[in-house]
């Protein structure tokens, strides 16, 4: 592992580990091919291209940005931003969220839900990747103790641990009329906010988004 203690630990290959009692209070950046794992606590950290970030269940870090790396918190994360290529997933909790044009969100490890404590935006241009699970009875959520503000974004959908987008076959013999819940936000969502898109798109049954005051619903209709 190469790391250079300046005030920052740097992280530019192999692994960084905290355990269970460590504890890093500066701020730590990886880049390359690092990865951090967070099992203890952790301060600010910064996730470059390459660089991978791996909060475990019962371990904390402060603010996170996310800058063309990997993300999964599982546990606890401070304020966090997903910037140009960036990707957040786990199950665990964000204080709060805002996915910038080209970030990602990604909720779960396989099928789950990923929460935030506060509020969460979406900026025009990010991405928000549901996956459905295979028995087709369950699909990935965010769900926000705030508000959602959604000032675009596309939603792709695809089968869980799948990297192309939903078959035509499966969205017309698997799903049709089938209705998911992917975002929730007890503070209601901010000002008729929407997403601009969702994926795929057929000419007969095809991926839809209903909204209400507080939840964005994927469905699959004519």
């Amino acid at each position: 592992v190469k790391i250079r203690y300046s005030g920052d630990s740097i992280v530019n290959g192999g692994e960084l580990v905290t355990g269970r009692e460590g504890t890093i209070t500066s701020a730590s950046i990886v880049n390359n091919t690092g990865l951090f794992t967070v099992e203890g606590i952790a301060a600010a950290t910064t996730v470059n291209k390459g660089g991978r970030l791996n909060v475990a269940p019962g371990g904390t870090t402060g603010n996170i940005s996310v800058i063309g790396g990997l993300a999964a918190v599982n546990g606890k994360s401070g304020a966090t931003s997903v910037g140009e290529a960036g990707i957040i997933s786990g199950t665990g909790t964000l204080e709060s969220l805002a996915v910038k044009s080209g970030g990602a969100v990604s909720p779960g490890n396989s099928v789950g839900t990923l929460n935030v404590n506060t509020d969460a935006a979406f900026d025009k241009g990010s991405v928000f990747n549901v996956e459905i699970a295979p028995d087709f009875l369950s699909a990935d959520r965010l769900a926000i103790t705030g508000t959602a503000m959604l000032l675009g974004g596309i939603v792709n959908v695809r089968l869980e641990n799948d990297t192309a987008l939903l078959s035509k076959e499966v969205t017309e013999k698997s799903l049709f009329l089938k209705t998911f819940p992917i975002l929730t936000a007890n503070g209601g969502i901010k000002d008729n906010g929407q997403f601009e898109s969702v994926w795929p798109q057929y000419n007969y049954i095809t991926a839809t988004l209903d909204y209400t005051a507080k939840d964005v619903i994927l469905g699959f209709n004519f």
